[in-house]
C-alpha cells in the first residue's frame, strides 16, 4: 500500500485514546509531528519544531523548495533533546514524497560534517551516482569513527512522487530500515554507536555545501524504544497500533495499562490507568517509586518511626521493637516488654495514664495504683498508697503498732470524705478492712 499523507492523522480516531497518535507516554513515544498547520510536537513534551528559510506547511503537509543554489534556505529544525538516543533503543519514523534527482541529499538526522562524526543520518540518492540506484535511501550511525553502522535500502525507484514511508529502529546493536511498512534491510554492528552530540534533528536539511531537496513531509514520529513490525504496519495503513502487542506479554496495546513493558499481571495498585511496572508512582501518593518508603502504600507524610526505610503506612514493626504492629501495644514506642499495668490495651511505654486512675502520669504521684481504687485527682494516690499496709511512709519497715496504721488510714480517709471522694459509709467499710488487715489487727 502506498502510503497517503491523509490517512495516518485519522489513526488518533481509531484508537480513541485522543487527538494525538499513540501518545501514551508509556508508549515511549518521545516525540509526533503531525503539522498541523505547524511544526509543535502534539505529546506536549516539548521540542517544538521550526520551519526555516521558504519552509511551509499546507494541509498538514511540510513544503520544501530546495534547490542546490539555497542549500541552507528551506528545512525544519527540532532542536538538540530529541535524537540524544546515546545507546538507547530508538525508532525514527516519517513519510516523504519526491521527484527529486540531487545525486545525495539528506531526508532526516542530525549529520553536520562530511567525514567521520557523531551523527544519524537518512540519506537519499536522488540520480547519477556512482554505483548506486537512483531513488535509494541510505541509513548511517557513526560515532567518530568508532562502532560505525550503515545500509543502502533495497528498493529503489523512491522517488516516483508517491507518498513512502520511511522507519528506522535500532534494537541493540542491529539496525534495521522498513519502507512503506515492510522490511527492506537490516545490519548489525560490533557495538552500540553512542548517538551523543549537540547537533539540531532536521528533516530535509544537508550537511555543508549538499543540496537541500524539492520534498514534502509528514508525520514524524520518534519513539525511545524500538517499535515492533504490527506498529510500523499499523503506522504505515493507519489502523492502529491498538491491535498489535508491542511488550509481547499476550495483552494487545488497546487493553494492556502498560503497551511497553511486559506486565502480563496488569497489577496496578493505585488504580490509575497504568500498571505498577510503568507507573512512576505506583501508590499515586505524589512521591516517585525510587523515593518512596512505602511504594505500593499511599503516604505522603512518609512518617517512618524507626527510621529504617520503611515508611510506617507499610512496615510490620513501626517501632523496631521486635514485635508485629498488629500485637504491639505501643506502636510508635519501643517497648518489647509489652507492659501494660492499667490492663487498657495500651503499653506503660506509651500510656498517658499507667494505672489508669485518670491522672496523667506527668502529674501522678503515686504511678502504680491498683486498679478500681479512689484516688485524689490531684495527686493520684488512693487511701491504699497513701496508708500501705506493708510499706509504711518515711521510710518505717513497719508500723510502729496496730493503732498507728489504723489513726493512718481513719485520718486519710477522713480527708477523703471531706473531699466528695467517698462516703461516710464507705469510710466506714475501709476502717474496718483496716482494723483487720495484718498490720491493724490488735
Amino acid at each position: 500500500m502506498m502510503i497517503n499523507h491523509s490517512i495516518i492523522p485519522s489513526i488518533a480516531l481509531v484508537i480513541g485514546l485522543s487527538l494525538i497518535p499513540i501518545a501514551r507516554a508509556d508508549l515511549n513515544l518521545a516525540a509526533y509531528y503531525p503539522f498541523d498547520g505547524n511544526a509543535n510536537n502534539a505529546t506536549g513534551n516539548g521540542n517544538n519544531g521550526t520551519l526555516v528559510g521558504t519552509a511551509t506547511i499546507q494541509n498538514g503537509v511540510v513544503h520544501l523548495d530546495g534547490t542546490e543554489s539555497s542549500w541552507d534556505d528551506s528545512f525544519v529544525t527540532f532542536g538538540t533533546n530529541i535524537d540524544q538516543f546515546q545507546t538507547n533503543n530508538f525508532s525514527v519514523v516519517f513519510g516523504f514524497k519526491t521527484q527529486e534527482e540531487e545525486r545525495l541529499f539528506d531526508l532526516a538526522g542530525d549529520r553536520v560534517d562530511g567525514s567521520n562524526g557523531n551523527f544519524l543520518a537518512v540519506r537519499f540518492v536522488g540520480a547519477g551516482h556512482e554505483f548506486i540506484p537512483d531513488g535509494t535511501v541510505i541509513v548511517e550511525l557513526d560515532d567518530y569513527g568508532t562502532n560505525y553502522v550503515g545500509m543502502i535500502s533495497s528498493a529503489n525507484g523512491l522517488n516516483d512522487g508517491n507518498w513512502h514511508q520511511v522507519a528506522v529502529i535500532r534494537n541493540g546493536v542491529s539496525l534495521t530500515l522498513y519502507l512503506d511498512g515492510q522490511l527492506d534491510n537490516t545490519v548489525s554492528g560490533g557495538d552500540i554507536v553512542n548517538l551523543s552530540n549537540e547537533n539540531d534533528f532536521r528533516l530535509g536539511r544537508s550537511y555543508w555545501d549538499f543540496p537541500n531537496a524539492v520534498i514534502q513531509y509528514d508525520n514524524l514520529y520518534i519513539y525511545n524504544r524500538a517499535i515492533s513490525e504490527c506498529e510500523i504496519m499499523s503506522l504505515y495503513t493507519g489502523t492502529g497500533q491498538g491491535e498489535c502487542d508491542s511488550d509481547n506479554d499476550g495483552i494487545k496495546n488497546s487493553l494492556d495499562n502498560c503497551p511497553s513493558i511486559s506486565n502480563s499481571d496488569q497489577l496496578d495498585t493505585d488504580e490509575d490507568g497504568a500498571g505498577d511496572v510503568c507507573d512512576y508512582d505506583d501508590d499515586n501518593d505524589g512521591i516517585e517509586n525510587s523515593l518512596d518508603n512505602c511504594p505500593s502504600i499511599s503516604n505522603s507524610d512518609q512518617l517512618d518511626t524507626d527510621e529504617d526505610g520503611t515508611g510506617d503506612a507499610c512496615d510490620d514493626d513501626d517501632d523496631n521493637d521486635g514485635v508485629e504492629d498488629m500485637s504491639d501495644n505501643c506502636l510508635l514506642t519501643s517497648n518489647s516488654d509489652q507492659l501494660d499495668a492499667d490492663g487498657d490495651g495500651a503499653g506503660n511505654a506509651c500510656d498517658t495514664d499507667d494505672d489508669g486512675d485518670g491522672v496523667i502520669d506527668s502529674n501522678d504521684q503515686c504511678l502504680q495504683t491498683a486498679l478500681g481504687e479512689i484516688v485524689d485527682p490531684i495527686t493520684g494516690c488512693s487511701i491504699n498508697d497513701l496508708c500501705p499496709c506493708m510499706h509504711p511512709p518515711y521510710n518505717q519497715d513497719k508500723w510502729r503498732n496496730h493503732g498507728a496504721y489504723v489513726s493512718s488510714v481513719a485520718h486519710t480517709s477522713k480527708d477523703f470524705v471531706e473531699a466528695g471522694l467517698i462516703t461516710a459509709d464507705e469510710r466506714d467499710l475501709i476502717m474496718a478492712e483496716a482494723s483487720q488487715s495484718p498490720c491493724g489487727k490488735k
